[in-house]
C-alpha cells in the first residue's frame, strides 16, 4: 500500500471478473509485513490460507487465516521457537475436514532451519 506496508491480497473469481475481498492484516512492526502463500479449499465455506506476519519486533512468524463463507479470520497458528517461521503451503486431506499446512522455521541467529508441518480442521 502507500505506506510502503505489505498486505494479504485475497480475489475472488465470479466467472466474469476478479474482486479484491477484505482479508486480515494483522499488525506487527512499524511497516507491517503480512504475506499469504498457498490456499487450501475443503468446501466454499471453509476455506485456509497461510503465509507468514511480521511480529513487534521484525521476526516473521506463521499466519493463518480461513474463510467461513462469508468474511475471512485470522486464525492462531503455533511458531517454533523465537526465531522466523513461516507457513509455505497448504493442502486439504481428501475425504476429510482437515487440512495439512507445511513451512519452516529459523533458530534465532539463523544456524539452521527445522519443518513445520501442522494440520488444521
Amino acid at each position: 500500500n502507500t505506506s510502503g506496508a505489505v498486505q494479504t491480497l485475497i480475489e475472488h473469481w465470479d466467472g466474469t471478473q476478479w474482486t479484491i475481498v477484505t482479508s486480515p492484516n494483522p499488525p506487527g512492526s512499524q511497516v507491517p509485513v503480512n504475506g499469504l502463500m498457498s490456499v487450501a479449499t475443503v468446501s466454499p465455506s471453509d476455506v485456509w490460507a497461510v503465509g507468514y506476519r511480521q511480529n513487534a519486533k521484525g521476526t516473521l512468524r506463521t499466519l493463518s487465516e480461513h474463510w467461513d463463507g462469508t468474511t475471512w479470520s485470522a486464525v492462531t497458528s503455533p511458531n517454533r521457537g523465537t526465531g522466523e517461521n513461516q507457513l509455505r503451503g497448504i493442502a486439504h486431506v481428501p475425504g476429510t475436514n482437515k487440512v495439512v499446512a507445511v513451512g519452516y522455521s529459523y533458530a534465532p541467529d539463523f544456524s539452521y532451519t527445522h519443518t513445520l508441518i501442522m494440520t488444521m480442521c
